[in-house]
């Protein structure tokens, strides 16, 4: 087994374990706060249009058709490809464990933070 197929196993690993860590910190939050908390408007709109259990499913849904779809043809791309897409998807997962905090704490960690400034000085230059 080359290096790169376990930098994308071990990625897509991360993947999952943060997708089931935000859907657990968001089942929780809804379940306190109602659906309204739900900042994903695609989401929300899933959960109010199929309730709570079906809603979650079909996002879930959608992002592991997202992962298959980016992650199969990976196994037969060029190593840069591999490596490139292994570490695009260890962002996400930080990502997806920054929101999962979020969803637990209240609170934005320093990677939110750090981003949410970059976006509103952008968004004042224009």
């Amino acid at each position: 087994m080359t290096l790169t197929a376990i930098a994308l196993m071990l990625c897509i690993l991360a993947l999952i374990l943060t997708k089931g860590a935000d859907i657990a910190t968001t089942v929780r939050g809804i379940q306190r706060f109602g659906i309204t908390g739900e900042k994903n408007p695609l989401a929300r709109w899933a959960m109010e249009r199929w309730g709570l259990a079906w809603g979650i499913t079909a996002i879930m849904g959608l992002w592991f058709l997202v992962v298959l779809v980016t992650y199969v043809p990976m196994w037969f791309a060029p190593a840069w490809m591999q490596w490139l897409t292994a570490g695009m998807g260890c962002f996400v997962a930080c990502c997806q464990w920054d929101v999962a905090r979020m969803n637990a704490t209240g609170r934005h960690s320093w990677f939110t933070s750090l981003a949410q400034r970059g976006f509103v000085a952008l968004k004042k230059q224009k």
